[in-house]
């Protein structure tokens, strides 16, 4: 019997309907799947019972998407082994986050309700895909909260998680968490655990970060560890920071640490960073370093203090220095460019007019050149006369070439900015 064409539109939107509606109720509950991997969490059973289990083509030797390589044959074809490797399948083509986060969270669970043994057995396959790992990392965080030594050597002797166990105990006892670091042999596992536990420990005790990453052999990452730690600690209590910076031996160990010390005091009380600068620190990139740091900072609160203070250095590259960083950072242009009047002609006062200039150019180009023209190094003067009036030229050509032709500079430097354009 035909049906009539409008009978079959009623129907085809009324299943609709009831489909769209269903999809909106199954949206936000557990998948199939995920039901299964919650049962299996709260309950005991160590037989796969995931829905379609039986249809799974399982087989614990054969890597899953290029991520696997041969499983320990120790557990091969143990219920926990095929339970886990199921679980992990599900979670891995489960596209919902939140699910596939609940997911992991109730095998996890499910895995330590079986007892240590079942701890040890999941750290033992040699599953290297991206979720085990992560389920390895997880199950073992969770065992440092209760027995970090235990989780610590669990943690060594796979190579995996190290990291994570560290960073849990630091957080739960850290002077226990260094006890046992010192009680390590020398080697790639104590040096490791040092750069975990100094590195955790910065945040909240940066002394002992310094004396962990202190023991360290020369590297980028004890510098590192020793710069973040020793700043850390001047924010919390600079004079005992200060105290322990000056006692280090090596004099460049020293000097580093106490330009850090000094950029991070910037931030707190600018004219003791200052001279702290001047008077601790050796002559040299560590000294400039800091002191270029301290002005940047200073200029943004109190320029005209941190102006006061530059004008007092000797001439040479650490002056120019600061004096330019100083007028990049000056918040009011007009101090600025007095300021830049009243110094005395030479390189610190054409760093200065060369940084104003750069300043003021994008939007007041014939400005900007007559400051630059003040330039008494030909070299300096002349690069930064060109970089102006070429993007001048570009947006007001007219104007650019009469204020070329009438300006004071040299037939050499003229010629050059009206065929530069050209």
């Amino acid at each position: 019997m035909k049906v009539p064409a409008v009978f079959g539109w009623y129907a085809t939107m009324a299943v609709g309907g009831v489909l769209a509606c269903y999809g909106l109720l199954i949206s936000s509950a557990p998948s199939p799947v995920e039901s299964a991997i919650v049962g299996q969490s709260m309950g005991d059973s160590v037989q796969p019972t995931l829905p379609g289990s039986p249809q799974v083509a399982f087989d614990p030797r054969r890597p899953r998407n290029g991520e696997r390589g041969p499983a320990n044959p120790a557990v091969i074809g143990t219920p926990l082994h095929q339970q886990v490797d199921l679980m992990l399948s599900a979670v891995e083509v489960e596209t919902r986050e939140d699910r596939r986060e609940r997911m992991l969270v109730h095998a996890i669970a499910w895995i330590e309700r079986q007892g240590m043994a079942s701890i040890l057995e999941v750290q033992d396959d040699e599953n290297s895909s991206e979720l085990m790992n992560e389920l390895k990392e997880r199950l073992l965080s969770n065992l440092a909260g209760e027995n970090p030594r235990e989780a610590a050597a669990l943690a060594m002797a796979h190579g995996d998680a190290f990291e994570a166990v560290l960073t849990t105990w630091a957080n739960r006892d850290l002077s226990q968490a260094i006890a046992w670091l010192e009680e390590l042999p020398e080697g790639d596992a104590r040096r490791r655990a040092t750069i975990s536990l100094s590195s955790e420990a910065i945040r909240t005790d940066p002394r002992s970060a310094l004396r962990l990453a202190a023991g360290l052999p020369p590297s980028t990452e004890r510098e590192d560890l020793l710069n973040r730690a020793t700043s850390e600690w001047v924010n919390i209590a600079p004079a005992e920071a200060l105290a322990w910076v000056q006692q280090i031996d090596d004099p460049s160990t020293r000097s580093q640490l106490l330009a850090v010390a000094a950029t991070a005091l910037g931030e707190q009380d600018s004219a003791a960073a200052a001279q702290l600068a001047l008077t601790s620190i050796e002559p040299g990139r560590a000294q400039n370093d800091a002191v270029v740091a301290i002005v940047q900072r200073w200029a943004q609160h109190d320029a005209a203090s941190a102006a006061a203070w530059v004008a007092q250095f000797p001439v040479g590259e650490l002056r120019d220095a600061a004096i330019e960083n100083l007028v990049k950072l000056w918040p009011s242009s007009t101090e600025a460019a007095n300021w830049l009047k009243g110094l005395p002609s030479g390189s610190g006062r054409d760093a200065g007019l060369r940084a104003y200039a750069e300043q003021i150019a994008p939007l007041h180009p014939g400005e900007a050149a007559d400051w630059a023209a003040g330039i008494t190094n030909p070299q300096m003067q002349a690069s930064q006369l060109e970089r102006i009036v070429r993007n001048w030229m570009n947006s007001d050509s007219a104007t650019a070439s009469r204020w070329v032709r009438s300006a004071s500079l040299t037939p050499n430097i003229r010629q050059r900015l009206l065929t530069a354009h050209n």
